[in-house]
């Protein structure tokens, strides 16, 4: 591209600037690319704490994706409780023990972070009356999901 001055660069459109930095660095134009970068216009601006805001987000999702788990094996032992088919009623079993096992996780991942059980269990959506129910009557956990478990509470940001 010609050398433009540079109050042409700075005058660019946030648009125009990316199709200039595209085709510089089609190009191979380096300098053209460093150029545009650099009149572009500088702004500062203010957030909250990413490592805060990256959990609170996270947490969120984590909660909603282990109440769809639960609600998907809900939904198993619904569909299986009470047949008279063995297999189906070993899934009716893997599903209510899955269920637990995922309970358990998510207390334990809230748990770790310092969080009471009362406010884990207040925090995100809000159970489905069956649901609740079935946690209330689950087995006590036996652990075949704590891998999966443990590596989904390591994967928030926040370290104690």
């Amino acid at each position: 591209m010609r050398n433009l001055n540079d109050k042409y660069y700075k005058a660019l459109k946030a648009h125009e600037r990316v199709v200039l930095s595209v085709e510089a660095e089609a190009r191979g134009d380096d300098d053209e690319l460093h150029r545009i970068k650099d009149t572009a216009p500088k702004k500062l601006y203010e957030q909250l704490e990413h490592e805060y805001v990256d959990t609170m987000m996270q947490l969120c999702t984590v909660s909603i994706a282990f109440e769809s788990d639960m609600l998907s094996n809900a939904l198993t032992f619904a569909w299986a409780f009470g047949s008279e088919n063995s297999q189906l009623q070993v899934a009716a079993e893997k599903a209510l023990q899955t269920i637990a096992n995922l309970e358990a996780g998510r207390k334990r991942i809230f748990a770790d972070l310092g969080v009471s059980t009362e406010a884990a269990d207040a925090y995100g959506p809000k159970r489905h009356p069956v649901l609740e129910h079935l946690v209330s009557v689950a087995p006590e956990p036996n652990g075949d999901d704590d891998k999966e478990i443990e590596r989904v509470g390591q994967s928030l940001p926040v370290v104690k």
